[in-house]
């Protein structure tokens, strides 16, 4: 979501996301964006989160989109460290 440019947003630098866009035939299983993700969880790498509107127009697949749930020490316990 940081990588999202927005109207009102001060920065001069986006956020990037890390890593490379998987090829289209060769998805990783679960959520498509795990093997980017610093917040993913074993639940992303497993499952494949379904599609849910938070608003009039805006969409989101994604188990912890709540800021407050990613930044929680209970969740920070689950991520998986897929880097190593």
């Amino acid at each position: 979501m940081y990588s999202i440019p927005r109207l009102n947003d001060v920065r001069t630098k986006l956020d990037p996301i890390p890593g490379a866009v998987p090829h289209p035939l060769d998805l990783p299983k679960g959520c498509k964006f795990a093997p980017r993700c610093k917040y993913a969880t074993a639940k992303c790498w497993a499952e494949e989160p379904t599609l849910e509107q938070v608003d009039e127009h805006q969409f989101v697949r994604c188990f912890y989109p709540e800021k407050e749930v990613r930044n929680s020490a209970e969740h920070q316990k689950a991520v998986v460290n897929h880097e190593s």
